[in-house]
């Protein structure tokens, strides 16, 4: 009699003990699989940072950029872009509300529109070594319907009126073209000048007589009308000993009648 007890116990016991087991199984799983699907992923948000010294997304109308818009171009703040439009054959310059520098490190992303029948065969790059009036300056810019070259980049320098080609026309195939954003920079250390697009130094030009302070900005040039926009303008001033002589806010200009739009084109 005990002994049957016994194995009946121990019968009940181990049963109990499976099926105890199969339960927090089945439980864990559940569970498992209830938290698979009940999990929460959330974005990762970032605080707005510049590691530069000057950093303009355009999104903030009042950053300091020229508003412009007259008979021969417009100059404007769109939906975190800066806009450049050319309504008559001429070239529009846009001066960044920073101070002059002297070696210095300059980027911004740049592409074409067609909106309102705009055209996608103009000019349009960076400016820098400027003077206050920007009648003289140093010009990086492409040309991305080039005749015979289809993408292409150029460095000039504009002096009251004279255009002297320092890079001529040069063939790139890290443009790119139509509509698409390109990546322009400019670095300037001593007598160096590195030409980027889209991260890659494409050319070098050595410019031992640019020794002291200039303005940096923007240009867009076409014969016919043309909408460029640029977004994420940045400055780092490699110069520690000096800050500039003084701040180009909302400073802007057009062709007068020594240089004509079609003059940058050659």
């Amino acid at each position: 009699m005990k002994q049957t007890f016994l194995k009946f116990a121990l019968i009940f016991g181990f049963g109990f003990l499976l099926l105890t087991i199969a339960y927090s199984t089945h439980s864990a799983s559940v569970a498992a699989a209830n938290s698979e699907t009940q999990s929460v992923y959330l974005p990762v948000v970032l605080n707005a940072y510049c590691s530069f010294d000057f950093c303009d997304s355009f999104n903030d109308p009042t950053s300091g950029w020229p508003i412009v818009d007259n008979a021969n171009y417009a100059l404007n703040y769109i939906n975190g872009t800066y806009q450049m439009r050319i309504k008559q054959p001429v070239i529009a310059l846009a001066g960044a509300p920073y101070t002059s520098v002297t070696d210095f490190f300059i980027e911004t992303n740049a592409r074409w529109t067609t909106a309102g029948g705009a055209q996608t065969d103009g000019l349009y790059g960076l400016i820098f070594g400027a003077n206050s009036t920007l009648e003289n300056y140093y010009t990086f810019y492409v040309w991305l319907d080039h005749p015979d070259f289809g993408t292409a980049y150029t460095l000039r320098r504009v002096d009251s009126g004279v255009v002297t080609i320092l890079i001529n026309w040069t063939e790139s195939d890290e443009l790119l073209k139509g509509t698409n954003t390109n990546r322009l920079a400019v670095t300037k250390q001593g007598d160096a000048i590195d030409l980027i697009i889209n991260g890659i130094v494409v050319d070098t030009y050595d410019q031992p007589t640019f020794s002291s302070p200039g303005f940096v900005g923007l240009l867009t040039v076409n014969l016919d009308t043309a909408d460029a926009r640029f977004a994420d303008y940045v400055i780092q001033n490699f110069d520690t000993t000096t800050a500039g002589d003084s701040e180009a806010i909302g400073i802007s200009a057009e062709s007068t009648t020594t240089i004509n739009a079609a003059d940058l084109f050659d």
